[in-house]
């Protein structure tokens, strides 16, 4: 299910400064929230008027406040709505599509011998950046204008480079990996995989987590940085915490923890919103 909230005032000020009443409260710290969809993840908005979600290998457009208000867009994955509202970029056949919200001129950008996938746009709306997988053990993060001309390596490395996403400024794009990590059993490698940010301009990787991190999305305003942290039940099962890095300090703290799934967050362009997904407790 994916969920909406609008942010306390506190957030504007001092950012998560009350979310925690006790250290296993799993208290959201949003002023409120309401379902959009019954079904669904991987949300991408550029206001809270509207949110484009995938589910089943579709792409569907939802109004919040009614969970069964939902229309089918296209087929595809991994959706990015542009911040001027007209485009949404989105997954399919193994290359980069774009699409109106209306479901009108959609039209194949790709143009590779290899898979292009997870597409997101800059907060200026003037350039996209998205993963180029090379071979199993080899994947790119490669920059371009939004019609796919003026391409650019920022990242090549041996290992997984998941969910770019720009920072505000631009300049830095924030992803997933396992690079230096050990291997993983598990699918899709996500509880080995760390949070790491690239310089586009310089092409040098920081990493930001050691304990796990994915599907981070930054806010517009202060840089803020939610993520999330997976981990292994005792019975086995993948599952998923919420957690924030301070922009001043660089730490990580806790969100909500313990779900199975209760991810892909994403803030809609403004920052005023958040967009997650939820499942529950094993």
């Amino acid at each position: 299910m994916l969920l909406i909230g609008g942010y306390a005032d506190a957030w504007l000020t001092h950012p998560l400064a009350n979310y925690v009443v006790a250290p296993d409260d799993l208290a959201f710290p949003l002023k409120s929230y309401s379902a959009v969809s019954a079904v669904g993840y991987r949300a991408s908005a550029s206001d809270s008027e509207k949110v484009v979600f995938e589910d089943g290998g579709n792409l569907y457009i939802a109004q919040p406040g009614n969970i069964y208000n939902y229309r089918f867009l296209t087929k595809g994955s991994h959706p990015s709505w542009s911040p001027d509202g007209e485009w949404i970029l989105f997954h399919r056949d193994s290359a980069i599509w774009r699409i109106k919200p209306s479901g009108e001129n959609e039209e194949k950008l790709s143009n590779s011998r290899y898979a292009e996938t997870q597409p997101s746009w800059s907060f200026d709306g003037t350039k996209i950046v998205f993963k180029r997988i090379i071979s199993p053990n080899r994947e790119q993060l490669v920059v371009a204008d939004p019609d796919m001309k003026n391409l650019k390596i920022v990242v090549d490395i041996p290992a997984y480079a998941d969910y770019p996403k720009f920072f505000p400024d631009g300049k830095r794009i924030i992803f997933g990996s396992n690079l230096m990590n050990e291997p993983s059993i598990l699918i899709d490698d996500l509880p080995n995989s760390d949070l790491w940010y690239v310089d586009i301009e310089e092409g040098t990787m920081h990493r930001l987590t050691t304990d796990g991190g994915l599907h981070a999305t930054v806010r517009k305003w202060d840089d803020l940085i939610i993520y999330s942290q997976h981990f292994v039940f005792p019975n086995g099962i993948v599952g998923s915490n919420l957690r924030w890095i301070d922009p001043e300090t660089g730490k990580n703290h806790s969100l909500r923890e313990g779900y199975i799934w209760h991810g892909s967050p994403s803030f809609d362009w403004s920052g005023n919103y958040l967009f997650i997904s939820v499942a529950h407790r094993p």
